[in-house]
C-alpha cells in the first residue's frame, strides 16, 4: 500500500472528492426537485457509485495496486409543460434524458497511461474520463400526434446497430403504419470532449489514443468533426410483423468514413417467431453481416431456436485493416430448453462456426470449412427465495479445445427479500495443440451480497478469487451503490 500511496496519494484524493461532489451533486438535484411548487413535472434520479480494487503487472514484473471508481449518474425529467400531466392534455411533450459516466484508475500517474512512456506505462490502466453518453430534450407529439423531434446527444438503436451522434432526429408517423427517422449531426469520436469510441468502427487505437502514431493518424488523437446523416424507413401493420430498412453515411466527399444500408424483418409471435437482419458497407462494397433467428414452442414445455450469424470485419475506410484478407465468420447455434416443472428448467445446446479456411476440429490445417465445434447443457432451478444453476461446456477450435464446468446460485437471507447471498465456482481446462506443455487448467470463485437498505438504494459487494493456469492467486473486489430516486 506504501507504494500506492506514493504514487499518487494526491491524485487519489481528486478523484475522490470529484466523485463525492458528483454524487452529492446527484443527490441535491433530486432534493431540489422535490421540493420545487405544485407543477406538472416528474423526473427520475438515477446514480450508481462502484469501486473495484485489482492488480497490474508493470513493465519491471512489479504489480501495481489500482482502485478503480466509477460513477454513472441518470436523469429523466418529462412533464416539462405545464398540464401536460393531465389525462385530458392533447398537446405536445416536453421530456429531457441524461446520461453521464465519470472514471478512473485512483493513484495513476499520467506518464502510466500513455504507451509513448515505455518505462511506466501500464496497458488497462485508465485515466480520469468523462463520457456523455447521453442528453436529449425531446419534444413528442407535434402536429397532430405525428411528428416527434429531439436535439442533442442522442444515441440511436435501429437495423444498422447502435450509432451516437451529436444533432437533430425526427421521426414522423406516416398512413399505412409507416414510420420514417431522418437524423443529422456530427458522429461522437472518442478523442473529442465528454466522447466516448465505444461505437466506433476503427479498432486501431486499443492500446490508446495518446502517442498513437500521431504523425499518421493525427485526426484519431484530435478528431476532427464529421458530419453524419441517415434515415429509416420501418413498418409494422400488425403485432405480428415489423419490417425496417436504413441507410446512414459518415463523412462527406473525400472525407466519407463509413456508408452503410441495412434492414430487419420479424414474422410471427408464438409459437412460432422468425427474424432477419443485415447490413452492407455500400463505400466497400461487402457485406457486414446476416443474421437470422427462428424460434418455435413445442407445446407448453419445450422451445427450439436455431440461429445464424455472418460477420464480416468492416473498419473504416482509412484503416489499416483492410489492408488484410480477414475472412468471413459463420456462426450456427442451436437451443433445445425444456420446462420440467414450475422451478426446474433444462437446456441443451450446440453452435458451430465455419469459414473458407480453417485449422479443423483437429486442429490440423485442411481445407474443410468447419472452424470450431461445440455444446453444453444446463439446469436452472429457481424459486422466490433461491436460485441454483448448473453448466457444461466444451468448444474446439482453431486447434484448442476448451472445457468448463460451473455451478452457483442465489439465497435470499431475509424474508423481505432485501439482502441475498450469491457463490459461483467454476473450473476451466484448455488444452491447445500450439502449446508445448501439457494443458492448462484453473479455476475459482465468485461470492457477492446485495442489500437494500431504503426504497431506491443497493449496496452490492463481490469478491473474484482465481488460481491456477500459471498465473497464480489473481482478486477482484468490486463495490456498487446504487440509488434510484423518483419523485
Amino acid at each position: 500500500m506504501s507504494e500506492f500511496r506514493r504514487l499518487g496519494e494526491t491524485r487519489r484524493q481528486e478523484v475522490l472528492r470529484t466523485l463525492s461532489t458528483l454524487q452529492c451533486t446527484a443527490l441535491a438535484v433530486c432534493l431540489c426537485t422535490l421540493t420545487l411548487p405544485a407543477r406538472a413535472v416528474d423526473q427520475h434520479l438515477t446514480s450508481e457509485l462502484s469501486a473495484q480494487g485489482y492488480s497490474v503487472p508493470r513493465k519491471d514484473g512489479e504489480f501495481l495496486k489500482q482502485r478503480r471508481f466509477v460513477e454513472d449518474l441518470g436523469l429523466s425529467v418529462w412533464n416539462l409543460l405545464p398540464g401536460s400531466d393531465s389525462p385530458y392534455y392533447r398537446g405536445p411533450r416536453l421530456s429531457f434524458i441524461l446520461d453521464f459516466r465519470l472514471s478512473a484508475d485512483a493513484g495513476l500517474r499520467s506518464s502510466e497511461a500513455r504507451p509513448s512512456v515505455e518505462d511506466a506505462y501500464i496497458p488497462g490502466a485508465q485515466p480520469l474520463e468523462m463520457q456523455l453518453l447521453q442528453a436529449r430534450l425531446a419534444i413528442e407529439d407535434l402536429w397532430n400526434k405525428r411528428l416527434d423531434v429531439s436535439l442533442g446527444r442522442l444515441l440511436r438503436v435501429d437495423s444498422l446497430g447502435l450509432f451516437a451522434l451529436d444533432g437533430v432526429q425526427t421521426v414522423l408517423t406516416l398512413p399505412l403504419h409507416l414510420e420514417l427517422a431522418t437524423y443529422l449531426g456530427f458522429e461522437v469520436r472518442g478523442g473529442q470532449v465528454l466522447g466516448y469510441d465505444a461505437l466506433e468502427l476503427d479498432g486501431t487505437d486499443s492500446g490508446g489514443r495518446d502517442d498513437l502514431l500521431a504523425g499518421q493518424y493525427k485526426d484519431r488523437l484530435d478528431p476532427e468533426p464529421r458530419l453524419a446523416i441517415g434515415t429509416e424507413l420501418a413498418v409494422s401493420p400488425t403485432s405480428f410483423v415489423y419490417a425496417a430498412l436504413g441507410f446512414r453515411a459518415v463523412g462527406v466527399g473525400d472525407a466519407l468514413a463509413d456508408q452503410r444500408i441495412g434492414g430487419s424483418l420479424t414474422l410471427g409471435n408464438r409459437p412460432l417467431r422468425a427474424e432477419l437482419d443485415a447490413v452492407y458497407s455500400v463505400l466497400l462494397q461487402k457485406a457486414e453481416s446476416l443474421g437470422g433467428r427462428l424460434v418455435a414452442k413445442l407445446g407448453d414445455p419445450v422451445t427450439v431456436s436455431l440461429g445464424y450469424e455472418f460477420w464480416n470485419p468492416v473498419f473504416e475506410a482509412d484503416s489499416i485493416f483492410n489492408m488484410f484478407d480477414l475472412d468471413p465468420r459463420n456462426d450456427l447455434v442451436v437451443r433445445v430448453e425444456a420446462r420440467l416443472s414450475d422451478a426446474l428448467i433444462a437446456a441443451l445446446w450446440g453452435n458451430g462456426r465455419l469459414a473458407k479456411g480453417s485449422a479443423g476440429v483437429d486442429g490440423k490445417r485442411e481445407d474443410s470449412p468447419l472452424l470450431g465445434l461445440g455444446g453444453g447443457a444446463g439446469l436452472d432451478h429457481r424459486t422466490p427465495s433461491r436460485h441454483l444453476a448448473l453448466r457444461l461446456s466444451t468448444m474446439r477450435e482453431w486447434g484448442e479445445q476448451r472445457s468448463s464446468g460451473e455451478i452457483g446460485g442465489e439465497q435470499r437471507l431475509l424474508k423481505s427479500g432485501r439482502a441475498w447471498f450469491g457463490l459461483r465456482t467454476s473450473l476451466w481446462r484448455v488444452d491447445s495443440d500450439f502449446s508445448p506443455g501439457p494443458a492448462v487448467t484453473f479455476g475459482g470463485y465468485v461470492a457477492s451480497v446485495r442489500f437494500a437498505f431504503a426504497r431506491g438504494a443497493q449496496l452490492l459487494g463481490e469478491v473474484e478469487h482465481y488460481v491456477g493456469g500459471g498465473k497464480g492467486s489473481r482478486v477482484t473486489g468490486l463495490g456498487l451503490l446504487r440509488l434510484d430516486l423518483w419523485r
